[in-house]
């Protein structure tokens, strides 16, 4: 008589494969969401970027900044959404001691998704 052979995997190499792919997701998970949130300030940053980018051709020509978009020809009077929609952005004086806006203007980026804030003002001082 032949001995049949069966084929397949045991259960113990099916627990030992199931322990390996958890254990490579333990680090995969969180790596990528670091990638994702970094990707997503970018996008915020990229804005924030180009709106000060505005805020000094506007100061260029009237010697003060504005904390309304419409001045630097957006839709929006004093929020903006980030071209992906993961921050908003939005404008104010500096603190202490440049506390006008005819001397300095602060953007602020607040993330849509976790709240994480971004600031970036006209004197070059970012937070991000």
């Amino acid at each position: 008589m032949m001995e049949s052979t069966s084929r397949g995997f045991t259960l113990m190499e099916l627990l030992i494969a199931i322990a390996i792919i958890g254990i490579i997701m333990a680090f995969a998970i969180p790596a990528y969401q670091g990638e994702v949130e970094r990707t997503r300030q970018t996008d915020g940053q990229a804005l924030m970027s180009r709106v000060m980018q505005h805020q000094e051709r506007f100061y260029t020509d009237n010697l003060t900044y504005t904390d309304d978009f419409t001045d630097l020809g957006y839709s929006d009077a004093s929020d903006i959404d980030s071209d992906e929609g993961f921050y908003q952005v939005n404008a104010d004086t500096c603190a202490e001691p440049m506390n006008t806006l005819a001397q300095c203007v602060e953007l602020t980026g607040t993330s849509t998704v976790g709240g994480k804030e971004l600031t970036l003002d006209s004197l070059g001082n970012k937070n991000w």
